[in-house]
């Protein structure tokens, strides 16, 4: 099948013809263009064109007319999906009145639209995100206000002694599914499974901190004995000695009591205070991003560790890895991203 540029120029050649050497008799110059093997009806058409509305050139595409992806409908499924994002393609086609297979493609083929997964956060309530956009522009700012200063955040988290325990999506492929033996085809979660306490610190440069790991919960007296004053300190010590650093704890009870402040003064340790902490925003604290990177790779692990002591050998081994691959493009962005979240709200960086 010609396209419209190929049958523009035929139709030119067959007028040509017919005006100049044909003398306007359809019969000659159908001799002289029959040798082509245009078809009588594409020929004559173009003839029945040129005498009946003196143009040449055709003005609209081939093939069949659009009845059902026409500019009106095209126009309102544009506009439905910008009115509202989130609507499923059953209710949109329901509602348009097509089909779902007819609206995909419209959206996919005809409009360049892709659906998207949205982003989990924590809900953060108003006087929360008042909170957090008041107080993530203080934290920008004790960071500006010191030339050199390195922000420091830690956190934990607790992670199951067995692998597949892990929190993730898991999948099998097959022909036939009927055909898969079971064991491929279920993950068997434990309802109570056993798991370890994780601490660990980063600073801004992706530098990671070794991990204070337990099998109990977290302590004030444990926080401050193990994790700030065995390991905070020479962390800070090894790649901070000479530099200013701001140290941000998420807002943990434990974190703030009474001798855990009392031993960062001691050692002039400049800290978030509570009342200038951000509630609720993992979205600047890119640890929460460093734990998943972390889970994921020991889900990988086919054995469960056996003890405390094998555990903390391999999750050494992983955090070391995810530091070095990953932990400068975590942590990069923490200061544009709080100085986003002061000007524009906690979920502008989205």
């Amino acid at each position: 099948m010609l396209n419209k540029a190929e049958r523009d120029a035929l139709a030119e050649r067959v007028i040509s013809f017919y005006c100049d050497s044909g003398a306007f008799d359809s019969k000659v110059t159908w001799q002289h263009f029959k040798s082509e093997g245009i078809p009588s009806s594409t020929f004559y058409g173009i003839i029945k064109r040129y005498n009946d509305e003196k143009r040449v050139k055709t003005n609209f595409s081939s093939g069949r007319p659009v009845k059902i992806m026409t500019p009106k409908v095209l126009n309102a499924v544009d506009n439905l999906y910008t009115e509202n994002p989130s609507i499923s393609e059953t209710q949109a086609a329901k509602k348009l009145k097509l089909s779902v297979s007819t609206l995909g493609h419209i959206k996919r083929k005809k409009l360049g639209m892709k659906s998207r997964v949205k982003i989990t956060v924590p809900k953060a309530s108003p006087e929360q995100q008042n909170r957090s956009l008041k107080n993530s522009g203080k934290i920008y700012r004790k960071l500006s206000r010191r030339k050199g200063t390195v922000l420091i955040m830690d956190d934990e988290t607790y992670v199951p002694a067995d692998p597949s325990q892990v929190p993730g999506r898991h999948f099998y492929t097959c022909r036939d599914p009927e055909n898969v033996p079971i064991d491929h085809k279920i993950n068997q979660k434990a309802k109570f499974p056993k798991r370890f306490l994780v601490w660990q610190a980063i600073d801004e440069l992706g530098n990671v901190s070794r991990p204070f790991i337990s099998e109990s919960t977290m302590t004030s007296e444990i926080y401050k004995k193990y994790c700030l004053k065995a390991i905070l300190s020479k962390f800070i010590k090894k790649y901070h000695e000479n530099a200013p650093v701001l140290f941000w704890p998420d807002m943990a009870t434990v974190h703030y009591s009474k001798p855990v402040i009392t031993w960062l003064a001691e050692n002039n340790i400049d800290c978030v205070e509570k009342d200038e902490n951000c509630p609720n925003l993992p979205q600047a604290r890119p640890i929460e991003k460093f734990w998943a990177l972390c889970k994921a790779e020991y889900a990988k692990e086919k054995n469960t560790a056996s003890n405390l002591e094998e555990f903390k050998k391999t999750w050494l081994k992983i955090s070391k890895k995810v530091a070095s691959r990953s932990g400068l493009n975590l942590m990069k962005g923490v200061r544009s991203k709080l100085r986003k979240i002061s000007q524009n709200g906690v979920y502008s960086i989205y």
